[in-house]
């Protein structure tokens, strides 16, 4: 399954080269936000005012290593992805 991450490009020069992605993310809020595809256009109407390029990282959810917890699976069906911090 793919799910989605937005970042700012910014933010993507910084750690593309790095073999795993999201430290700064995990040990400042525990957690990446991820959406399902089918979901995304909930999370899209946050990014509005950002004053920079943003990317959306594709992420197989079989290659992730930590342990991946849906929310919010029962409440009005929305679904968002988190990769927990080890």
């Amino acid at each position: 399954m793919i799910i989605l991450h937005c970042l700012k490009e910014t933010t993507w020069e910084k750690v593309k080269g790095e073999f795993y992605y999201g430290r700064d993310s995990i040990d400042e809020y525990g957690f990446i936000h991820c959406s399902s595809v089918r979901n995304f256009w909930r999370v899209d109407p946050n990014l509005i005012n950002i004053d920079e390029p943003l990317l959306l990282l594709y992420i197989e959810t079989d290659k992730v290593e930590p342990e991946i917890k849906w929310e919010d699976d029962g409440n009005y069906g929305r679904k968002y992805q988190i990769f927990l911090g080890n």
